[in-house]
């Protein structure tokens, strides 16, 4: 995901209006019995919005939301270190809360990046719980996590 400059609302519109007269343009040669090979449509409505967006000030974005692709281990006792890999994490782990369970588990500021935090295996009973991370009071996608005795 991308984060435009306002100017670039313009050529995200001039990009929107070159794919519809793509599209108008082929329902007119269908009208006259031509017909544009779909190859040939789908190269031209993608060099559209590739020139469209030539030239804009964009930079990446950090994901509007916190969210865990992976978790390592993704089982351990109370205690042990867990690794949680994903996105959206930020850099002040300040702002931030890892839950098992709706329990929360220690962070070790040492070992935390936008793309990964490392905590301790807070004291759940044993079993599967959802482990979520939330980041300035926005909640990832929750994963499964095994807590063993």
């Amino acid at each position: 995901m991308l984060r435009r400059s306002p100017s670039s609302s313009s050529h995200a519109a001039a990009s929107a209006a070159a794919v519809a007269a793509v599209a108008s343009r082929r329902g007119r040669a269908r009208a006259r019995g031509l017909a544009l090979p779909p190859l040939l449509t789908l190269a031209a409505v993608l060099a559209l919005v590739a020139l469209g967006d030539a030239g804009c000030d964009e930079t990446p974005a950090v994901p509007d939301e916190p969210s865990i692709a992976a978790v390592v281990p993704n089982a351990a006792a109370p205690g042990a270190a867990v690794e949680l890999r994903g996105a959206g994490f930020g850099t002040d782990a300040a702002v931030t809360r890892v839950l098992f369970g709706g329990v929360e588990a220690a962070i070790d500021a040492s070992l935390y990046s936008d793309g990964y935090v490392t905590v301790a295996v807070p004291a759940v009973d044993p079993g599967t719980v959802a482990l979520v991370i939330e980041v300035d009071g926005v909640v990832s996608n929750g994963v499964f996590f095994t807590v063993q005795p």
